[in-house]
């Protein structure tokens, strides 16, 4: 498997490429009631070329790292105040004692924790959490004796399980909805069972995983890394020689950290803070846990630096993956491959119209891996569509969570996706041996859903 860097970077050659044959267009925009942009379906035209040239070309990467710019920093904050976090030995204290506890019953943590992670992502759509989950589960799993891939697989697949289904996502579900005029949040019962189907099958992928490495460490995708080893002499101690302790500084700093973290919960849920709000919050949450704990202003520092460096391969990626969509963007050609989906979903037979909408939202996600990016662009078109081919709007909007949601764990252009992997030292050629068996069944389980409301007329 090439390096990630290559991989993005013939992606991007390949997408400067096309827009020298894929003709260049354009939809007029519109402002919805909320105040979001998106397309007039009856509006596309086509307009003069503007193919990628050399100079545009070699702009992608830094194009790529400004427009995720967000995404980038937040990764190297969120890396750096975990290494704070960690050289206060707050951390390996609280590792120890959970360790020692879980220790008999440990895969039982599991889905207790997918359960948890998947609820508030299926309530609130956040799923770039998974970027807050891992720092703090990792060392855990660790200690446990699972690995690095089942911290990631953990925080991973849940946030995606419940994202997708979106019982009460207003990211997917509410937008989706509002685009394609059906009853805000109507249709929750069937996407219940969607969320109670795709979370149980991770439970059962993440736990046999587990198991199996817990049992035989060489078993593990990650056996033989450096960095993996390098993290099993770090965590696995517990239950060899004595507990540890808090020291009464550690025992302040340990409260203080908990008091950020519920900050944050409340900003995200009544404030609707997001990834710029929460990086400003862990800036602050590391200075102040380092100095409560007693660490120098040096040694915070030091350690903010630590941190930055061990993200940094990710917070690149998120650059070179975005630069993929820069390319078409900057062709003007991504209007043009809408118009080219829609034309691709009317042209499937009747009774595989809703499965050809899932697959051709699955597609898209390569190039706009975002769910309300997605939702803005594609469901102007699919909606109308929908009515033509015979397929419920409350379908239609099925079809593009579960196209959205199941890939933007599996395509390397999902910066968020990638800066876990980065958060978690996971690589992404690893994470795929892991993950493709349930991509399978997920993909699975979301034709199955389509083709019964196709088959039922479903409207919610």
């Amino acid at each position: 498997m090439p390096h990630i860097y290559v991989i993005l970077f013939v992606f991007t050659a390949l997408a400067a490429l096309a827009t020298h044959f894929i003709p260049a267009g354009v939809f007029d925009r519109v402002t919805l009631p909320n105040g979001r942009s998106a397309i007039d379906p009856e509006s596309y035209r086509q307009v003069a070329a503007t193919p990628v040239g050399l100079e545009d070309f070699m702009m992608a990467v830094p194009r790529g790292l400004a427009d995720a710019s967000v995404v980038v920093f937040f990764t190297f904050i969120i890396g750096g105040m975990f290494m704070v976090i960690r050289h206060t030995g707050v951390i390996d204290v609280a590792v120890d004692k959970l360790t020692r506890r879980f220790a008999s019953r440990s895969i039982l943590i599991l889905p207790v924790l997918m359960v948890t992670f998947a609820v508030v992502a299926t309530l609130i759509g956040t799923q770039e959490l998974a970027l807050v989950y891992v720092p703090v589960i990792l060392p855990l799993m660790i200690a446990l004796r699972f690995d690095s891939v089942t911290a990631v697989a953990v925080a991973l697949l849940a946030t995606t399980a419940g994202f997708t289904s979106g019982v009460l996502n207003p990211i997917n579900t509410g937008l989706g909805q509002s685009i394609a005029e059906v009853p805000l949040y109507s249709g929750a019962g069937l996407r219940a069972a969607l969320f109670v189907a795709l979370l149980g099958a991770a439970v059962i992928h993440v736990t046999r995983y587990a198991s199996k490495v817990r049992a035989n460490p060489e078993a593990s995708l990650m056996a033989g890394t450096a960095r993996e080893e390098e993290k099993r002499r770090l965590y696995q101690t517990a239950e060899v020689g004595e507990a540890l302790q808090f020291t009464p500084r550690q025992f302040r700093a340990g409260l203080v950290a908990l008091a950020f973290f519920g900050v944050m919960i409340w900003g995200v849920l009544s404030r609707g803070w997001f990834m710029m709000e929460m990086a400003g919050l862990f800036v602050l949450m590391g200075i102040t846990v380092g100095l409560v704990a007693g660490l120098s202003t040096t040694k915070i520092c030091e350690a903010f630096n630590e941190g930055f460096r061990d993200v940094l391969v990710g917070a690149i990626i998120v650059g070179l993956a975005r630069a993929v969509a820069v390319m078409l963007e900057q062709g003007q050609v991504m209007d043009t491959l809408v118009l080219g989906l829609g034309d691709l979903v009317g042209s499937f037979p009747d009774t595989l119209s809703a499965v050809g909408m899932f697959l051709a939202q699955l597609g898209f996600n390569f190039v706009i891996p975002s769910g309300s990016g997605q939702a803005l662009v594609t469901m102007p078109i699919m909606a109308p569509l929908s009515d033509i081919i015979g397929v419920t709007r409350q379908n239609a909007v099925l079809s593009y969570q579960l196209g959205d949601g199941l890939s933007n764990i599996f395509y390397p252009t999902s910066g968020y996706f990638m800066a876990t992997l980065a958060l978690g030292g996971v690589g992404w050629d690893r994470w795929i041996r892991f993950f493709l068996p349930l991509f399978a069944v997920w993909v699975a389980i979301a034709v199955g859903f389509v083709v019964f409301a196709q088959a039922t007329g479903w409207i919610g």
